[in-house]
């Protein structure tokens, strides 16, 4: 199999591992690909992350939460562009996913409740 034959297998197989995902898989996913980005210097990869999360931020549940994600990833956005300042946009994802880690942490260990609760 050629080089790009086997690159194209390995996109191919990375697209439909990651519509298979959870959206909160997704938003880990790719926080963990724009941190890896950030601490490489890779720009574009960045930048195509940053769109990724923005593209997904969803106004309809908490308007008020998505409008703070969205403020952050344009913060984010601004630094990569105006400054090329990686450790900015590393430290603030690299803060979102510890919330994201906290809040997945706190529903699943939340007790389910009872009959009189609501």
């Amino acid at each position: 199999m050629s080089m790009a034959a086997k690159q194209l297998a390995a996109r191919k197989y990375g697209q439909n591992k990651f519509a298979g995902m959870s959206v909160l898989e997704k938003v880990r996913f790719t926080m963990d690909v724009a941190m890896t980005a950030a601490n490489e210097g890779d720009a574009n990869r960045l930048r195509q992350a940053l769109a990724v999360l923005k593209a997904g931020v969803n106004f309809e549940g908490s308007p008020v939460t998505a409008l703070g994600f969205m403020r952050l990833y344009v913060h984010c956005e601004r630094a990569l562009e105006e400054r090329e300042d990686f450790a900015e946009v590393a430290r603030v994802i690299s803060t979102l996913r510890r919330a994201w880690n906290i809040a997945e942490f706190k529903q699943e260990n939340s007790p389910a409740p009872t009959d009189g609760e609501s």
